[in-house]
């Protein structure tokens, strides 16, 4: 029996490293995009045959042209199975102080380099009828502060997967968002005293440091990657996946909690953070 096999951008390291590592586990053909051969080369050693890995930057439109045929011969005339958009970044800032081009650079890597990937590789997944993953993140949902360009990208792979889901089901393509929380090597660890901010040094700086703080005690309770890999397997193989799956540690608090009692109550709760002077 072929077995399955899965796309996944961005495994040099965190969710993307992870979710490799879980698929290679599982029996999968696994190929993994990196910017550098090196960046992947515990995979190389760990997945033998089953892992190929490809050199890629995600927003090279040119290069993304030429992905469908290097996909094809890597597989050797087998379905590539899914597709996990997992590549992007987030670089926090005082949105209104952030560089144009800084924030054009998060939207271009965290929402137009997946879009641009899946519909390089929509061919490919048409032809099994596969699935196509996009790691969101609850910012898309709840957008946090400091954080403008990453969540508006988030939001914006939300409305992007939503189109897909209906549009491709002509072709059995299942669509799934797998939106994480607090995830170690997620956001809590690019805020500190030392990291170049956009606006830090303008008068959001003492609510940065407040930020940092919350951050700092996020990221004890932060989950593992794995838990995101699980995630991704179960929109995979279930029969009937959900439309959105989300994987956050405090799930009443950070999830539930914010669906009940509404924006208002979630923004009040960010004011509170950031700006009271108790």
């Amino acid at each position: 029996m072929t077995a399955r096999s899965i796309l996944i951008t961005g495994v040099s390291s965190g969710i993307g490293a992870a979710t490799a590592e879980h698929f290679l586990l599982r029996g999968w053909r696994v190929l993994g995009t990196v910017r550098r051969f090196e960046d992947a080369a515990h995979l190389s050693e760990r997945g033998g045959k089953q892992f190929s890995q490809i050199l890629l930057d995600v927003t090279d439109e040119d290069r993304i042209t030429q992905l469908p045929a290097e996909v094809e011969a890597l597989l050797e005339g087998t379905p590539l199975d899914v597709l996990c958009n997992n590549a992007g970044t987030s670089m926090p800032a005082a949105t209104v102080y952030q560089s144009v081009a800084g924030f054009r650079s998060a939207i271009e890597l965290n929402l137009i380099a997946p879009f641009a990937i899946t519909r390089a590789l929509f061919p490919l997944l048409r032809r099994p009828g596969g699935r196509i993953v996009f790691i969101g993140s609850l910012a898309g949902v709840d957008p946090l502060p400091f954080c403008g360009a990453y969540s508006a990208a988030k939001h914006g792979i939300e409305g992007l997967a939503g189109s897909l889901r209906v549009e491709l089901s002509q072709h059995g393509i299942r669509t799934v968002v797998i939106a994480p929380g607090s995830v170690r090597t997620a956001i809590g660890s690019k805020i500190g005293p030392d990291t170049p901010i956009e606006g830090a040094d303008s008068e959001f700086g003492p609510a940065f440091g407040r930020m940092a703080e919350h951050m700092g005690k996020e990221a004890q309770t932060a989950l593992d990657p794995l838990r995101v890999a699980q995630a991704v397997e179960l929109a995979c193989t279930a029969h009937e996946p959900r439309a959105r799956y989300v994987v956050t540690p405090g799930y009443v608090s950070n999830w539930l909690g914010p669906r009940l009692l509404g924006r208002k109550w979630l923004e009040s709760r960010w004011r509170r953070r950031l700006f009271s002077k108790d």
